[in-house]
């Protein structure tokens, strides 16, 4: 009884950031958090397992020796090979950094302890005082004004972890690359006027949210969703390909992108610097201690790295251009692209029409993968029919990208969403529903320090099974009424397991514990959604797909006329997924679920439960 009043003191205090609380999280992490698998040995050719690590190390030095060659290009080539543009604003220098503006970059910098490739922890340089680093701004700003980068900065120290299996092959691992400290900060402080150019010259295309501020995923996915819903609306068969690259930020290739640079309009200092951080760079292999020997580096972006991401979508920022037949949704290497039959014909015809699109997308598909040198992973390519027809096309028909066949597909996983060729949510309800119990059952047999208690249990379910719950608010409003009525009882039946009174009535546990319903978190979460969208791009895509539904149902109605397209019964009204998702907040308009009741009534319940 001792031990459990002395936990339930520490509790606010172990919930808290700080040195006390580390024991606790670090232990619940342990058990809720999912890690990649360790690797513990090599299958060679022959099928023989490999468990020294020095020939370990070396294997896998060999292998992404041979990963980051150079790439083999066809020449000439349009990026490296055509007539360079002279902009107006090619002698645009790039600014020098401020002291304000490096503490700022240190203190949003995280806190981590692997050392990188010279021994160096960034929990040390987190220890320096921050006036010390203004010794260092001479030296960044002799970078940023002479193209001038110290070869140490540019070793890496690369930690393997194993995609799947910890007995597995070279090529079915995954890097880590540790990056120097000191690159670290000059990247941060040359991102910002990097993405300042970017965004002055309008370069990234609004279909573009991965790694951009005020672009978000959920707004990507609900975009995705409106399209194919209105398509299907039309009585047209759809269809969604998933396109995934292979090993995409390992295979940029650095002559390329310097000359898609140039050609973009990015002054020649940021160029010239952005070649002197990509080129030049070398690494080695660190399995359990055991290193391998330095191998050179000679294609894709620093692993770990701020800058990469926005150097990634550079280099792509012109391909939904490759694809003027379909309607292409990015966030970073994630394609979605979406494509339909001609419209006014009958439905055989339209299935033939979009074969004919589906076999033009794929040509264009293999002819940007070979002219970017961003090679496709054909066997995570999947495609997905959708339309209002009960039964669809049998045989399918044979999709090929290049010498490649590409797979169809029933339900994807895009974004971290299930979508369905009916676009139902069964799916992700239940896989949502099973993690959910799972880590439910796990917050009830943790303890810690051999007791657990009702606060250490809400806390827990607070940070590891609650998260699941709100990643799904962006869609709930989507969801049947009897999906969002059994969701809400599955929150309530969750935290009632937590705190041991699953007898209760949802109601009377809502009242006696204080705890809103999931509508109500999920209404909150909108609140706060809708007033981010209103000061982003994505808000303004969302108005125009409301404009466009507007003016579908004024034509539907007879209100106003579209040329070479007329009427019929097949086409129905449908409402857009941003007007049902306002509907929704609308209707749940609400402070709290939680009623007002008197708290003699309440200590009337506890003591006589009978006259309730």
């Amino acid at each position: 009884m001792l031990r459990r009043e002395q936990l339930c003191k520490m509790v606010a205090e172990r919930y808290k950031g700080g040195t006390e609380s580390s024991p606790f999280w670090i232990k619940s992490k342990r058990h809720f958090r999912d890690k990649s698998a360790s690797l513990r040995a090599f299958i060679s050719m022959p099928g023989e397992i490999i468990k020294d690590t020095t020939v370990m190390a070396e294997s896998a030095a060999n292998y992404y020796e041979e990963l980051f060659t150079e790439p083999e290009v066809y020449r000439p080539h349009p990026c490296i090979d055509s007539q360079p543009i002279l902009w107006d604003n090619n002698n645009d220098t790039i600014p020098l950094v401020s002291y304000p503006e490096l503490v700022r970059v240190l203190k949003a910098k995280k806190q981590k302890s692997s050392c990188e490739a010279h021994g160096l922890s960034p929990m040390l340089l987190d220890r320096v005082p921050k006036n010390y680093w203004y010794l260092m701004i001479p030296l960044f700003n002799l970078s940023l004004q002479t193209i001038f980068m110290p070869e140490k900065w540019k070793d890496v120290r690369m930690a393997i972890l194993a995609k799947k299996e910890p007995i597995c092959t070279p090529d079915a691992t995954r890097p880590i690359s540790l990056l120097d400290c000191h690159l670290k900060v000059i990247e941060k402080l040359f991102l910002s006027s990097f993405l300042k150019v970017l965004n002055d010259r309008g370069l990234l295309p609004d279909n573009q949210s991965g790694f951009r501020a005020n672009h978000r995923l959920q707004s990507r996915f609900l975009l995705l969703i409106d399209q194919i819903s209105s398509l299907m609306a039309n009585n047209s068969p759809v269809c969604t390909v998933f396109v995934d690259f292979r090993s995409a930020f390992d295979q940029l290739w650095f002559d390329g992108y310097v000359g898609k640079l140039s050609r973009l309009g990015i002054p020649a200092a940021y160029v010239a610097w952005i070649k002197e951080w990509l080129t030049n760079r070398r690494g080695y292999i660190d399995i359990q201690g055991t290193c391998s020997r330095w191998f050179p580096i000679k294609r894709g972006g620093p692993q770990g790295s701020s800058l990469t991401p926005s150097v990634f979508i550079t280099y792509h920022s012109d391909m939904s251009d490759a694809f003027p037949m379909a309607m292409s949704f990015l966030f970073a290497d994630d394609v979605a692209a979406t494509m339909v039959g001609q419209m006014g014909i009958k439905y055989t015809d339209q299935c033939i029409d979009l074969e004919k699109r589906l076999a033009s997308f794929f040509d264009n598909l293999e002819y940007y993968s070979v002219l970017s040198v961003q090679p496709i992973n054909y066997k995570k390519t999947h495609a997905m029919w959708t339309a209002r027809a009960v039964s669809y096309l049998n045989p399918m028909p044979i999709l090929k990208c290049g010498e490649h066949i590409i797979s169809w597909t029933n339900q994807f996983k895009y974004l971290g969403y299930w979508i369905s060729t009916k676009l139902g949510w069964s799916s992700l309800i239940n896989y949502t529903l099973l993690k959910i119990r799972q880590r439910t059952t796990l917050v009830n047999v943790c303890k810690y320090a051999g007791v657990s208690s009702n606060e250490v249990r809400r806390i827990l379910f607070s940070t590891f099974v609650y998260p699941l719950f709100a990643w799904l608010f962006a869609i709930i409003p989507l969801f049947t009424f009897r999906q969002q009525i059994d969701l809400s009882h599955a929150y309530f039946t969750c935290l009632k397991r937590v705190y041991r009174c699953l007898q209760w009535e949802d109601f009377i546990f809502s009242i006696l514990y204080n705890e809103c319903s999931l509508d109500v978190r999920c209404f909150k979460y909108w609140e706060k959604y809708l007033a981010a969208l209103g000061k982003s791009e994505d808000g303004q895509l969302l108005l125009e797909q409301i404009e466009l539904w507007a003016h579908r149902q004024s034509w539907l109605n007879g209100h106003s006329k579209i040329m070479s397209l007329r009427k019929n019964k097949r086409l129905i009204d449908r409402n857009s997924v941003w007007a049902i998702c306002l509907g929704w907040c609308s209707r749940h308009n609400m402070i709290s679920s939680i009623p007002a009741i008197d708290h003699n009534d309440i200590h009337n319940f506890i003591h006589f439960p009978e006259t309730f």
